[in-house]
């Protein structure tokens, strides 16, 4: 099967980018998220942790 290894590195590429973009959204929303569901800094880690799995 011929794999084109170009369009692999870009499809590799996009979801590296998407990957740190929504660690970044998650970065910025977390203190709002907290203060919202009045969750301590530990259960903040906790969901961050859960939603990077």
């Amino acid at each position: 099967m011929h794999i084109n290894r170009r369009m692999l590195m870009a499809v590799m590429i996009s979801g590296a980018f998407v990957a740190i973009l929504n660690e970044t959204l998650l970065n910025i929303a977390l203190p709002p998220i907290m203060r919202e569901m009045s969750i301590s800094a530990n259960t903040a880690q906790w969901f961050r942790t859960a939603h990077t799995e």
